[in-house]
């Protein structure tokens, strides 16, 4: 509505510089991932990194990495484990 265009993809390394600045701004200083692990994570588990992109311009996302066991660390949240659970 309003000649948005609303549009849902899988994350690409050239959005990087927009979501970088969205992922800084959305946690305290100590929180959030940095540039590389982003980086690591559209290159790696693409499959769960989700881009909303409005006008043109990345809105927002959803980002996830596979990881082995049942309880979510920081340490299972710095690497991708394929056929993880």
């Amino acid at each position: 509505q309003g000649g948005w265009v609303e549009v849902y993809g899988l994350a690409t390394p050239q959005q990087l510089n927009e979501i970088d600045p969205i992922e800084q701004a959305s946690y305290p200083p100590d929180e959030p991932a940095s540039r590389e692990k982003l980086h690591f994570r559209i290159t790696e588990a693409n499959d769960y990194f989700l881009v909303a992109s409005i006008g043109g311009k990345v809105a927002g996302y959803v980002c996830s990495t596979m990881a082995e066991g049942d309880a979510l660390t920081h340490e299972s949240m710095e690497k991708h484990v394929p056929g993880g659970t």
